[in-house]
């Protein structure tokens, strides 16, 4: 029995991949004579990190909510389920917001990023090349322009592709394996309120409800789907960085994908992704547990 509708999955996958893809535009070694020392904040503005972490944040609206079908099988008895569809989506609200999301990861950066990479990572975006493709990524950062990206992705006949350049921006993302985190960054979220709400009910009434979903299926079902999903989100991400930089030559294109091969890019990846993943995971099993408690 489905516990998420398919609209969920893939508007929260979308929320998830797209500006993801657009924060790994990432860094090569610092210039000797770049200026050492940046700060976090620094580094995320000059990224564009904080950008792309509000439009996620804004992405996962309180409506997500109202996709939960297996609320619909909780015992009207038990719980009112109006008032604990409206219990979640105002504490998804409350705590799911863009400032909350930037200062977990502006912490997680600051306590698990060496000084060097945070360098390194800063100094590429002050070069010529960094700030062009920062700007480029920030030409693309509106609704409108994302949700056309989206569609061209949908749409796109690789087949007319070219074939060096498509394998260079495979490269990019399978360097530092964001394709994996953002698949676990996506099936974590989708049991995380679930989780939440099991245990915040009842004992008996958790041990209904879990029976009546098939929860532990589910949740070994989402598992099953990993899989799948990784290969959807690293041919997702690569197309949407091929399309977004098409205007790059190929020399420079190349030099970009050289970036990936840098621990510096690979730790920043890995370290601000995770966060992402932490915190969102945190969020939606607080929505799913306080929305219980406070229509009980």
């Amino acid at each position: 029995m489905a516990i998420f509708s398919k609209k969920l999955f893939r508007k929260l996958g979308a929320s998830i991949a797209i500006p993801i893809s657009l924060m790994t535009t990432l860094p090569a070694s610092a210039s000797d004579d770049g200026p050492p020392n940046y700060t976090v904040e620094q580094l995320m503005e000059a990224t564009g990190t904080n950008r792309s972490l509000a439009y996620f944040a804004e992405q996962v609206e309180p409506e997500l909510v109202d996709q939960l079908t297996s609320l619909e099988l909780l015992d009207p008895a038990e719980i009112d389920i109006p008032q604990l569809k409206q219990a979640m989506s105002d504490q998804l609200a409350i705590v799911f917001s863009a400032d909350r999301l930037t200062d977990h990861v502006e912490l997680d950066l600051e306590e698990k990023l060496p000084q060097n990479d945070i360098d390194s990572v800063t100094g590429f975006y002050q070069s010529e090349l960094g700030k062009r493709i920062e700007s480029i990524y920030s030409l693309n950062s509106t609704v409108q322009k994302q949700d056309e990206l989206y569609e061209k992705v949908m749409a796109l006949d690789t087949t007319t592709l070219d074939e060096n350049r498509l394998a260079l921006a495979k490269s990019i993302m399978t360097s530092t394996s964001t394709h994996e985190l953002v698949t676990t960054l996506i099936t974590e979220s989708l049991v995380a309120p679930l989780v939440g709400m099991r245990d915040a009910l009842p004992k008996e009434a958790a041990q209904a409800w879990s029976a009546k979903t098939n929860f532990s299926e589910f949740v070994d079902h989402v598992d099953s789907m990993r899989p799948v999903i990784e290969q959807q989100a690293l041919e997702f991400l690569t197309l949407t960085d091929y399309l977004v930089l098409a205007d790059l030559n190929d020399s420079e294109y190349q030099q970009y994908a050289e970036l990936f091969k840098s621990h510096a890019g690979r730790n920043y990846i890995t370290v601000m992704v995770g966060s992402m993943r932490d915190f969102t995971k945190s969020a939606l099993y607080n929505v799913g547990h306080v929305g219980v408690q406070k229509t009980l």
